[in-house]
């Protein structure tokens, strides 16, 4: 696995669990679910750029010119991924990686499975796509992923550079799950 898609196994591994969902007190003080996407995309960017900067890994992101950002705009094809790992918004060099983080149980994953494969595409010519996903059951997520693959006739090769990193909480502590989609 390529030394940026390790970081960010890494930096998915750091975020807290208190993350995983995110709730907050309404005005009479009972508890509901806040949107918390952005919070965990956000977790998992922070921690990818302690990762770059940490001596051991001087050699791959210095001089470089790598910028790992949040929630940004690819006004050209009109989506907006959670991470990307690239070298700058303003031109195609470098594209490493862009991600996309799910973390509803119960969201479906077909748009953010179509940007992974935008992402790929010549359009914008990423080296890597990731579908980060917490709280989904994993045989629910891989068969999701599977049938999208199928009904988009999804290559091999293609397959080799899309990658699922997926989490879920048992028993108070995350378990971890990572593969490409070939071997899914």
């Amino acid at each position: 696995m390529n030394k940026y898609l390790i970081d960010l196994a890494y930096a998915f591994q750091k975020v807290k669990t208190e993350f995983y969902s995110w709730t907050a007190l309404d005005g009479r003080a009972r508890n509901y679910l806040q949107e918390g996407e952005n919070n965990f995309s956000s977790e998992i960017t922070r921690h990818f750029r302690n990762q770059m900067e940490k001596n051991r890994n001087t050699r791959y992101y210095a001089g470089r010119n790598l910028m790992c950002h949040f929630d940004v705009r690819k006004a050209r094809v009109h989506i907006q991924p959670d991470i990307v790992l690239h070298e700058s918004p303003n031109n195609t060099h470098r594209q490493e990686f862009l991600a996309e983080v799910k973390i509803d149980e119960n969201a479906a994953l077909n748009a953010d499975l179509t940007k992974l494969l935008i992402a790929i595409s010549p359009v914008l010519d990423f080296k890597y796509a990731v579908m980060i996903v917490a709280n989904k059951p994993l045989t629910a997520t891989i068969t999701e992923i599977n049938l999208f693959k199928n009904n988009n006739q999804v290559s091999v090769g293609d397959q080799k550079k899309l990658y699922l990193y997926h989490s879920i909480i048992v028993a108070g502590i995350p378990e971890y799950y990572f593969s490409n989609f070939f071997t899914l």
